[in-house]
């Protein structure tokens, strides 16, 4: 499975680099906020209705390789979750509900670093005379909270794996996608 997913990893790393900051102007059109939200509940709900497989990582085809990995690279869109993305589209593709999830997990971290070296690079091209001590410590403890609330939202996702599925993401994608699409009817 290295080489494949070596494969698989650089997909979504090549794509965000590239088209994290053209895609960036979709944040601010909640009209495109609303259907990317809908379109993830599409895309988490459609694995509900295919057969379950046991595929695992030896029987990975390029073609799988790259459809999750673009799965993964969709998380640039905002609504998209790239986990969904991935664990659904290795779902459709027949790969094992436990492997899809291992795999998709490990495809965020290569993505996570690149977003996070591209967060380093412009902070030092902005420069670094507004960071002060308190900033440093304030944001040691937002890395810190936010890495027990993955540990955390990890262990429910298996839970939510083994027993019930992803499906269950998809209604809430649709209530917001709806939510967001009144709001910005109202708010017009």
């Amino acid at each position: 499975m290295d080489v494949r997913f070596l494969r698989t990893a650089l997909v979504p790393i090549i794509l965000v680099f590239f088209f994290y900051k053209k895609l960036a102007h979709f944040q601010e059109n909640l009209v495109a906020v609303a259907i990317f939200w809908i379109l993830n509940g599409v895309i988490l709900y459609i694995p509900q209705s295919l057969p379950g497989s046991n595929r695992d990582g030896s029987d990975m085809s390029p073609l799988d390789s790259l459809l999750v990995g673009l799965g993964s690279a969709a998380s640039i869109l905002p609504g998209i979750s790239g986990l969904g993305a991935s664990v659904s589209l290795a779902s459709v593709r027949g790969a094992d509900k436990d492997f899809s999830l291992n795999m998709a997990l490990l495809l965020t971290i290569p993505v996570t670093i690149g977003l996070i070296a591209m967060d380093i690079f412009a902070i030092v091209e902005v420069g670094l005379s507004g960071v002060g001590f308190v900033l440093f410590l304030k944001s040691i403890l937002a890395a810190a909270s936010a890495f027990f609330g993955v540990q955390l939202g990890i262990r429910i996702l298996r839970l939510l794996v083994d027993n019930i599925g992803y499906s269950v993401f998809a209604p809430y994608c649709w209530g917001i996608g709806l939510f967001t699409f009144i709001f910005y009817l109202t708010a017009a």
